[in-house]
């Protein structure tokens, strides 16, 4: 049996070094885009290939999602964990801070997204988009405090609600995972007062991955897993 070939972005961050951990662990073959070289010293253990691409450089993406797929024609997921953060309130958010979030938030993943989704409707197998949202897009009374960010996040359940009805029949679906606060270190230092038992771990969320894309997974549709534990 093939292995199967999944894209990732954001691989090199907190929550992707657990996420390619468990892929690997399952036998994914695995592409990631990087910010910049060296990719992690984990990438070469794992067999994971990386290329160097600017995200938010819509042909540059254009370009180089046609080169993966003529290299890796039987790809058939996309996991996009690229992403960032502002704090801001309503009277503290400018068009600046709005731009920033869209572009890391949203444009990541739209500019892949496109570019992936006619060949997934195309093969037999389908695709899989996996999305990671956030709680402020869908509660406000979780977003007041950060506006940009989630008004950015809402955009990318927008998109996969777009997907799973432009797939419909086609075996093409889009799934958000969406986690409270995931347990890294950078948000333990963010506030060490909180209750990290509450927050979501990494691995969980990549267990989560990693069943969205096993064949029981793929049945899921118009999928938006709430992973929220007790925080």
């Amino acid at each position: 049996k093939m292995p199967r070939t999944v894209l990732l972005t954001g691989a090199a961050g907190n929550l992707g070094k657990d996420v390619v951990a468990h892929l690997h662990e399952q036998g994914f073959k695995m592409v990631a885009t990087i910010i910049e070289e060296p990719a992690p010293a984990y990438f070469a253990d794992w067999g994971i290939e990386s290329h160097v691409l600017n995200l938010l450089d819509e042909q540059a993406v254009s370009h180089w999602a046609q080169n993966l797929l003529n290299a890796h024609p039987n790809l058939d997921g996309f996991v996009a964990l690229a992403g960032g953060y502002t704090p801001g309130s309503l009277e503290q958010t400018d068009g600046a801070s709005i731009d920033k979030m869209i572009n890391l938030n949203f444009k990541t993943v739209f500019f892949l997204a496109k570019a992936l989704f006619p060949h997934f409707e195309k093969q037999a197998r389908g695709g899989q988009f996996i999305f990671i949202g956030a709680r402020p897009a869908l509660q406000p009374n979780d977003g007041i405090h950060n506006i940009a960010y989630a008004l950015s996040k809402s955009l990318v359940f927008r998109l996969a609600e777009q997907i799973n009805a432009l797939g419909a029949g086609k075996k093409v679906s889009a799934t958000t995972l969406v986690p409270s606060t995931i347990d890294t270190p950078a948000n333990r230092a963010a506030m060490p007062q909180a209750d990290f038992s509450s927050w979501v771990k990494g691995e969980h969320l990549a267990e989560s991955i990693g069943f969205i894309l096993s064949e029981a997974g793929r049945s899921l549709r118009h999928g938006e897993l709430h992973m929220y534990n007790e925080a």
